[in-house]
């Protein structure tokens, strides 16, 4: 095409940047946006009703990007980069171990402010948030009901309600604030 740069290296665009390290740059922003806008942070954390409203809005955040199961496929062509080529996989596994170091200093502030049952393995139910996440990501897809922000939330009221202080084993969806 006239006028087109065409690049030979594999993984460079035409300004010499790798696309590693391009995607790695958009994964901070998006990680830090979403840290920002839902109170993960410790400066951001006073905007939230409280560490769960906190927690609901980091998890959620990033679903609200997403607007079509065809947006979703998309992500999910990525994330095929991410399985099989290993610069893509360490980057993806240490936005996972960041992600889950969230969501469990959430959870720990959520036994603390007395949201969540004393004794709660808040490692083990981060790692379940991510799960919820994730795999309401890809059954709303298939579904296609609602928003996925709504059917990501809902998935993580359903984990979280017979795990919270007075929630009387979770017989059924208590709403938490938003």
């Amino acid at each position: 095409m006239p006028g087109s740069v065409r690049n030979s290296s594999p993984g460079l665009s035409a300004t010499g940047t790798s696309f590693p390290s391009t995607w790695r740059r958009g994964v901070r922003v998006s990680r830090s946006t979403c840290r920002i806008a839902s109170g993960s942070s410790p400066a951001a954390r006073s905007a939230h009703a409280s560490p769960l409203a906190a927690l609901l809005d980091f998890a959620t955040c990033a679903s609200r990007f997403v607007r079509t199961p065809e947006e979703f496929a998309n992500q999910i062509a990525f994330f095929q980069l991410d399985l099989t080529d290993p610069e893509f996989h360490a980057l993806a596994l240490e936005y996972f171990r960041v992600e889950r170091e969230e969501l469990r200093a959430l959870l720990d502030d959520a036994v603390a402010a007395g949201e969540l049952r004393p004794g709660t393995d808040t490692d083990r139910l981060a790692r379940g948030v991510q799960v919820a996440v994730n795999g309401a990501r890809v059954v709303w897809a298939v579904v296609r009901e609602g928003t996925l922000e709504e059917w990501t939330r809902e998935e993580l009221e359903a984990l979280l309600a017979p795990r919270r202080s007075g929630g009387g084993g979770g017989g059924g969806l208590m709403v938490l604030p938003r």
